[in-house]
């Protein structure tokens, strides 16, 4: 469902390093004949690579004796920055057991997510009874630009494909959409919008590989999350990012509990209706419930009945509905909340977090004592997603909703700190709608609970947008 294209910096035949070629020299006659003789070789490109970068490297150990050993390769860094390596296969601990004249390679990738100077790595084959242990280590220098040799420009589109075609036609560029580029520890991070043609441009990046964050898109269009972009300072890094439609477009999802109040231990039904809007029908709908993995008071112990996932799927013809039924157990912990809900997502399988599926998440009421709680809002003038002592939201008004019955259960504004207090609200879920000149980003924040648990006594703090 989505597509990025980019210039990624071209790729160098791999060479051998001084150690490789010294290990695969002959063995001395004195060892031929005596017993087990493993011989480590190690090669990797010329590079440059640039940090963030993977970097293919391939190990082989070889016994070049005439007796059976057990090996296995372990890595130190010398000097430089850390290296993280995948993993060793057969190589790594406890190893595995080469007969004479017999040979293992495994192809491992290194990467840099933190620069500290040119990695200098140390591979070392561990083989007991090895009668020549000096071709049992090479010590290599890897091949990585350092971020401070000099910067680059990362530019890019941002599109809606409106007609499917996969190409970005004049007028399917999608203004407004942020997008924050990261190093790969994310200390540093660079934040930019499209504009009103929905083209992007970084500059004064250190060269370096960087992934982009994108934000979500206007009017339902579903993006790709992330994407990689190699800064090398050599001309303009480019990159386009495809957006589609939702699939909820086409079907929509309502659901409702069986009654409103219920008590802990209640077995609850929940009734979805999915309604097919589209033209074709659509099959193998399932639903995904729970995708936070138990955070909040969701139902426990679910049965979803012909929408599960190890099930084929269910059908909704084009132009018609079909009512479900879901049913789960309120849980315990529902009492800190002052609710109990089901959050489900519905659609064809194969998708392990569906971006545009349509969505439900129903509450009912649970016994549970008032509460208070308080936000704070802020400009992210800076975009460094750090609430800074400037960057207070004064004087907003704030309504707090409950997302039950849509009743206002209070009304308050923020002070110099940009914090706003209610105080002995009745337990539940609510929405903090703004009154003013400020929106939530994205559009459907505001969300939260009011009560005892851990996280529904206040503290939310938001950043918000100029509307």
């Amino acid at each position: 469902m989505s597509a990025l294209r980019a210039r990624l910096s071209a790729r160098v035949p791999v060479v051998l390093v001084a150690a490789f070629a010294a290990v695969l020299g002959s063995i001395p006659a004195a060892h031929a004949g005596t017993g087990p003789d493993p011989a480590l070789a190690v090669q990797v490109p010329t590079g440059p690579y640039l940090v963030g970068q993977e970097i293919p490297i391939r190990i082989t150990a070889a016994n070049r004796g005439d007796v059976a050993e057990k090996v296995y390769v372990g890595t130190s860094p010398t000097s430089g920055s850390y290296l993280s390596l995948s993993g060793l296969g057969p190589l790594a601990h406890p190893g595995t057991t080469l007969a004479p004249g017999a040979s293992t390679t495994v192809e491992v990738t290194g990467r840099i997510h933190h620069w500290q100077g040119v990695p200098v790595v140390r591979f070392s084959l561990y083989a007991p009874s090895d009668v020549d242990r000096g071709n049992n280590e090479a010590e290599v220098r890897l091949p990585f630009t350092s971020p401070d040799s000099g910067t680059g420009t990362a530019t890019g589109l941002v599109y809606g494909d409106r007609d499917g075609d996969q190409v970005a036609d004049p007028g399917e560029g999608l203004a407004g959409v942020r997008l924050q580029a990261h190093d790969g520890d994310l200390s540093h991070h660079y934040v930019v919008r499209t504009d009103a043609q929905g083209r992007y441009r970084f500059t004064g990046l250190p060269v370096r590989r960087y992934r982009l964050s994108v934000g979500q898109a206007p009017d339902g269009w579903v993006l790709p999350r992330s994407a990689e972009v190699d800064v090398d300072g050599n001309g303009e890094e480019y990159a386009e990012h495809r957006a589609v439609r939702p699939l909820s477009d086409r079907l929509g999802a309502v659901a409702g509990f069986d009654q409103e109040h219920h008590l802990v231990g209640d077995r609850a039904r929940v009734f979805v209706t999915l309604t097919n809007n589209g033209p074709t029908d659509i099959t193998g709908i399932k639903a995904g419930c729970d995708r936070s993995g138990g955070e909040g008071p969701h139902l426990v112990d679910l049965d979803v009945g012909d929408l599960a996932w190890d099930r084929p799927g269910v059908t909704v013809p084009a132009g018609q509905s079909r009512v479900y039924v879901i049913s789960g157990t309120v849980p315990a912990k529902a009492t800190g909340f002052g609710t109990a809900n089901i959050g489900c997502d519905f659609g064809p399988d194969g998708d392990h977090a569906p971006e545009g599926y349509p969505r439900v998440l129903p509450y009912t009421r649970v016994d549970a004592p008032r509460a208070d709680t308080w936000l704070v809002y802020y400009e992210d003038r800076d975009n460094d997603t750090i609430r800074d002592p400037d960057e207070a939201v004064v004087d907003l008004e704030v309504r707090l909703t409950d997302a039950i019955s849509g009743v206002v259960a209070d009304t308050a504004r923020t002070d110099a700190r940009g914090r706003v207090d209610f105080r002995n609200i009745p337990a539940g879920p609510y929405w903090a709608v703004l009154n003013g000149r400020w929106k939530y980003e994205p559009p459907n924040g505001g969300g939260l609970y009011v009560g005892t648990c851990v996280h529904c006594r206040g503290g939310q703090t938001t950043a918000v947008l100029p509307s």
